[in-house]
């Protein structure tokens, strides 16, 4: 079980924006958002798989117009561990992304665009976990970076592009089954 916080930081253009309003920022920061992930390390092969979920929102003002995107995103990733460097153990993996989106345009107080889109797009992820110990630790710190090279609404002809690198700070994961045994294992001794 993980959680932490996270922001996600536009990569590229939307020619929707580029094309028709101008005057908006084409690549904002998305405020922080939680990042929750639940999953099943399988400690042999130092592989993990997981199901997570992001709720993330931008938005666009200028002039009294605002342009809103939202996405929630529920992800079936896996992961390889590569090596661990005294403590530093990098991973490299994928997986497919549900993705429902919606985006919202207000004109001087008027809502005048309501869309919504669902779909699956697959999902690069890469980070790296700080474990004090060994694999054996019942908590431990984790990065993710996640990237979903094609992901976009289509609307009016044009891209709101949703290609965003996803950062996650540290996200707190708890193993509750190396919890378990950690807690048997002090009262056995």
């Amino acid at each position: 079980m993980g959680i932490g916080p996270s922001t996600a930081m536009q990569i590229v253009s939307s020619s929707y924006i580029k094309d028709m309003r101008p005057y908006l920022d084409n690549k904002p920061i998305a405020a922080i958002f939680p990042d929750f992930a639940l999953g099943y390390h399988f400690t042999k092969n130092d592989f993990a798989v997981a199901l997570s979920y992001r709720p993330i929102s931008q938005l666009r003002e200028a002039f009294d117009f605002s342009l809103m995107t939202k996405r929630k995103s529920f992800v079936l990733e896996g992961y390889k561990f590569l090596w661990d460097y005294q403590g530093f153990v990098p991973f490299i993996g994928g997986g497919v992304s549900l993705e429902n989106l919606k985006i919202a345009e207000i004109d001087r107080g008027n809502l005048i665009t309501d869309r919504k889109a669902f779909g699956l797009t697959p999902i690069i992820i890469f980070g790296w976990d700080i474990r004090p110990n060994n694999k054996s630790d019942w908590w431990i710190l984790r990065t993710n970076l996640r990237y979903a090279p094609s992901l976009k609404i289509n609307h009016k002809n044009k891209r709101i592009s949703q290609q965003q690198l996803e950062f996650n700070f540290i996200q707190f994961v708890f193993y509750p089954q190396r919890y378990r045994k950690h807690r048997k294992d002090r009262i056995i001794n």
